[in-house]
């Protein structure tokens, strides 16, 4: 993930500049990836084991789109949380 490779602390700061908003607020939007890919892991996990692979892989990466398009239009930091929760759902 992107905090293991060091873009974690420059996302933080310019977030924070960009929606004026506190650490906490920004670790919490960034960190939705994380959880929504635990929780959606298995479900493609389950899917793609029993059903077509490959349509699952892209309908991932359509939701990951999807997920990046909102965090770029986003207006405050509650929409770039939404952002990364879909992002991490693909």
């Amino acid at each position: 993930s992107g905090a293991e490779n060091g873009i974690a602390p420059c996302a933080i700061t310019t977030l924070q500049e960009t929606f004026n908003s506190t650490a906490t607020e920004v670790a919490v939007a960034v960190n939705m990836v994380e959880g929504s890919k635990v929780l959606f892991s298995v479900v493609y996990g389950h899917l793609g084991h029993t059903h077509h692979k490959t349509l699952f892989v892209a309908l991932g990466i359509l939701i990951w789109a999807a997920g990046s398009f909102i965090v770029a239009a986003a207006i405050n930091i509650a929409v770039v949380g939404l952002g990364f929760f879909v992002m991490g759902c693909g």
